[in-house]
């Protein structure tokens, strides 16, 4: 019996219900172990075939096992673990509140032979700091150094990689190209806005990508300083990037190469402020296979490319939200762009404001999902019905004031009459709306929509701040209006900031699920034709 099996064999002896943990660091020691205690004929029985069958059948089920509890890992915590005890250990800090992973010895030849056979099945590999966990310097330091020695990667199947740094401390250590595997085809780094050395150490990275990197597909870059820029030229080396997004701004020269890309359809980032004003304009490009573009804050990218197949659109933070929407209407095909969502400017207060900052989209009259968080903006029905009209074919509309900022008018319920005749396929709403007008809405009810048209799709809205009246009448007038409107709403969602707000929704959603507690509630009958109103 050899050294490990005999190990094995003494460790299962003296445990009772050995751990999954446990039994993930010895499967090929189990198999070993099985076929020779089969070979030295310790209860044995049948003949040698059905001994071989049994050793056959071992083999053939360790690879399986292995892929499934190694192909993707968090951190160096499982692989260490495969090396001997006195290897490695958890060091505690002063405050007990944070452990560190160290290995207290070099590593032997045999030791790394069994590290290499447990890393070759990772094809997924997450590197996070926790806050109560981390791993020390020395580890990477031992990996670079065995990585050099061995001349190949060190997880030669991995395919994934997503590394973690959440604080300005923790640093993207310079060993990193050794976890890069060339069949590498996902890369996630996410550090720090406060992160200076792993900004810089990230820059200095880029240039290799084509070499480290070439059957990428993905690349993504959260974090990271905001004024700093990221020299992405060498991407186009990378030919089969399919996507790519950073927040660490990219300077409209190398953005423009990345046209270069011959299956790039996914495009997210930045530009600096000093430089969107100043850059000329270069030669124009198009983007042949972009279907997804997040960019921001200025149409001076958008101008100087064309994109044939664009279906999604975002703008990140705007300057000036309808000279970027004008260029890109000019440069997109009208007909494929399904999806836009942007910031409008602080300081816009009237409804005639608002539709002046996105009147470039009404031209888009194919348009499904609009987004738009409209900070400061006032609202008003005529302007829910401009938009309504430009687009029949609306899906999901949001209209949101994340920042709070107070706005003097908002759409009345009369708004979600337009939406309801004017966008039949709505399945999607948040809207903030005024509440207060239900009854000279509902006497021009049948001269807006008619007696029958409502719509079946919306199953859930997001009134976001609406107020609302604490008086149970009222929450039956509205649940009944909204019934009759949307018959399959059953949530709305809302975000109150007082008890009588929160309460009162509450009970127009309870009436939307259970329109039979109308007739259920003492001292209440049938109010301004409620009764007709859901009777359909």
């Amino acid at each position: 019996m050899n050294p490990l099996s005999e190990n094995l064999s003494v460790s299962l002896a003296s445990s009772n219900e050995p751990s999954a943990t446990q039994l993930r660091f010895w499967i090929p020691e189990i198999t070993t172990y099985v076929v020779e205690v089969l070979l030295d004929g310790e209860g044995l029985q049948g003949s040698l075939s059905s001994v071989l069958a049994l050793a056959r059948t071992c083999q053939s089920t360790l690879g399986p096992a292995m892929r499934i509890l190694w192909s993707k890992q968090v951190g160096f915590d499982n692989l260490i673990q495969t090396l001997p005890s006195d290897a490695w250990a958890r060091i505690k800090d002063v405050s007990c509140t944070r452990e560190t992973l160290v290995l207290t010895r070099s590593l032997s030849t045999s030791d790394w032979e069994r590290f290499d056979y447990y890393a070759a099945f990772i094809k997924v590999l997450v590197v996070e700091d926790f806050a109560c966990f981390r791993w020390a310097p020395t580890v990477f330091t031992a990996f670079y150094h065995h990585h050099s020695t061995i001349g190949r990667h060190l997880f030669p199947s991995l395919r994934e990689v997503r590394w973690v740094r959440p604080t300005a401390s923790s640093d993207i250590h310079p060993e990193v190209p050794c976890f890069l595997s060339q069949a590498l085809t996902s890369l996630e780094i996410e550090i720090s806005t406060a992160d200076q050395h792993s900004t810089k150490r990230i820059q200095t990275l880029f240039p290799a990508f084509p070499v480290l990197l070439p059957e990428v597909e993905s690349i993504s870059i959260k974090g990271g300083s905001p004024r700093a820029v990221l020299d992405v030229r060498s991407l186009p080396g990378c030919a089969h990037l399919r996507s790519f997004i950073s927040t660490i701004p990219i300077s409209l020269e190398s953005a423009v190469q990345l046209s270069s890309l011959p299956k790039l359809e996914t495009l997210s980032f930045t530009m600096l402020d000093q430089e969107t004003s100043s850059a000329p304009l270069p030669t124009p490009c198009g983007f042949r296979s972009l279907r997804s573009l997040s960019y921001g804050p200025s149409p001076t990218f958008i101008q100087a490319c064309h994109f044939p197949v664009l279906q999604d659109f975002t703008a990140f933070r705007p300057q000036q939200l309808s000279p970027l929407l004008e260029a890109l209407v000019k440069h997109c095909n009208p007909k494929l762009l399904r999806t836009v969502r942007t910031d409008c400017p602080l300081g816009s207060a009237t409804p005639e404001v608002f539709i002046d900052h996105i009147r470039p989209l009404l031209k888009l009259h194919d348009l499904e999902s609009v987004a738009i968080s409209n900070s400061g903006c006032s609202q008003d029905d005529k302007m829910i019905e401009t938009m309504s009209l430009a687009w029949p074919n609306l899906k999901v509309l949001s209209l949101t004031n994340p920042s709070q900022i107070y706005c003097e008018t908002h759409p009345t319920w009369r708004g979600l009459l337009h939406l309801v005749r004017n966008c039949p396929a709505l399945c999607s709403l948040s809207i903030e709306i005024e509440t207060r007008e239900l009854k000279i809405v509902n006497k021009e009810w049948n001269s807006v929509l008619g007696t029958n048209m409502f719509n079946p799709h919306v199953e859930a809205i997001d009134f976001q701040c609406s107020l609302i009246s604490n008086y149970y009448m009222e929450c039956k007038e509205i649940s009944a209006f909204l019934l009759r409107l949307f018959p399959n709403l059953k949530t709305i969602h809302r975000k109150c900031y007082s008890t009588s707000d929160e309460k009162s929704w509450e009970m127009v959603e309870r009436l939307l699920r259970n329109p039979q507690y109308y007739d259920q509630e003492e001292g209440i009958d049938s109010i301004y034709g409620l009764d007709t109103w859901l009777d359909f």
